[in-house]
């Protein structure tokens, strides 16, 4: 097989030129890479990280931008029976960063374990 480009003498089943690194196979090109935009840039270790140490205080909530549920979670952590409440919410809230469905404040799924 010859080289469309520039003539020279090819594999049979190379891809490109090693001559002048045509393309030989177009239709065989490599898609780019899909970038998932539903996928919050937050570190799903940090939310992790603070749901199990401070979850009752609503930390994890702040820290992933919902600034309501957070001081919503501290204010009833204050209460004595809301503290019982805010713990089970906080329990709640730590399984659903271990199971990957927590999202961030704008709605992206926090999902990456690091940076």
């Amino acid at each position: 097989m010859f080289c469309k480009q520039c003539g020279n003498k090819v594999d049979d089943d190379a891809a490109f030129c090693a001559h002048c690194g045509y393309n030989l196979k177009p239709e065989q090109t490599v898609t780019p890479e899909v970038v998932d935009t539903n996928v919050s840039s937050k570190s799903r270790l940090v939310a992790f990280l603070l749901a199990f140490f401070v979850g009752v205080l609503g930390v994890h909530n702040f820290y992933l931008g919902k600034t309501g549920l957070g001081i919503a979670q501290l204010i009833l952590t204050i209460t004595i029976i809301g503290s019982i409440a805010s713990s089970i919410w906080a329990l709640v809230d730590w399984i659903m960063i271990v199971a990957g469905s927590a999202k961030d404040s704008d709605g992206k799924i926090v999902k990456k374990w690091t940076d």
